[in-house]
């Protein structure tokens, strides 16, 4: 889109579904894929693959993508977490793990958080050893979404709900006073708002995650959330669906699927 989300083109086809994108600091887009990275030089005009590293499949179905405090790129794969420092151009194992890990996150004290299948696991060390998180998390937990809060992380898990932190992950609490949907596909903070989309609707919270009210997008299947430079708020559902909001959420329109 190059008009503020109001009409899209489809720019690539045949790559497997996108699960996260982000921009480096050189301005590319990096754009993780159940068929390996991609990456555009030119605002998404081109794409071209960048799994230089990501030698087998499972490496290259990619759930995740964070950037560190430092510029090196992590990416949260089936086959584990990889690394790059040449801004995606190529990649090299990140730690010991080699297993499913659904999400990653790098936080301003250095401490990196991974989703896996079961549980989240941290490292303080750069990725040297993990650390079981599992006091207040279920078992059940099939995959993470990770948002920052001022002294606090939030965790949106499938079929869980949010759990919180305040001791930097070493104890969890269940945040899900009204929140009527227990799966949580992503996380979203604006300002003192936190958004929670999930199976039964939009949520947000303005007390940390202590309690939540259903939005007024409606009962879609929500499964991401996004927000622009321009403070919009982007919400794609089920189906193919995109819905835009200007106003922090209070009222949305849906964005017609091409121009």
């Amino acid at each position: 889109s190059t008009n503020n989300g109001i009409n899209w083109n489809e720019v690539f086809v045949s790559v497997g579904d996108v699960r996260s994108m982000v921009t480096n600091s050189i301005g590319h887009i990096l754009a993780g894929t159940g068929q390996g990275m991609k990456r555009s030089t030119d605002g998404g005009a081109i794409w071209i693959a960048s799994d230089s590293g990501l030698t087998t499949s499972s490496a290259r179905s990619i759930n995740s993508i964070t950037i560190s405090p430092t510029g090196t790129i992590l990416i949260a794969t089936f086959g584990g977490l990889f690394k790059s420092i040449d801004q995606g151009i190529s990649w090299s194992q990140f730690s010991s793990i080699s297993s499913a890990v659904s999400s990653i996150y790098w936080n301003s004290g250095g401490s990196i958080f991974a989703g896996s299948p079961f549980t989240v696991l941290r490292s303080q060390n750069d990725g040297a050893s993990w650390d079981t998180l599992d006091t207040g998390i279920s078992n059940a937990i099939h995959r993470t979404f990770f948002a920052p809060l001022q002294g606090l992380l939030l965790c949106g898990v499938d079929y869980f709900g949010v759990l919180r932190t305040t001791d930097n992950g070493n104890t969890w609490t269940k945040q899900n006073n009204f929140l009527t949907a227990a799966m949580v596909k992503s996380l979203l903070v604006f300002g003192n708002t936190v958004y929670a989309a999930t199976a039964g609707g939009l949520f947000t919270s303005s007390d940390d995650g202590s309690s939540w009210l259903s939005n007024s997008l409606g009962n879609y299947f929500v499964e991401t959330l996004h927000r622009s430079i321009s403070n919009r708020i982007y919400a794609g559902v089920l189906g193919g669906l995109c819905f835009v909001s200007n106003d922090s959420g209070q009222t949305w329109s849906q964005i017609p699927s091409s121009s």
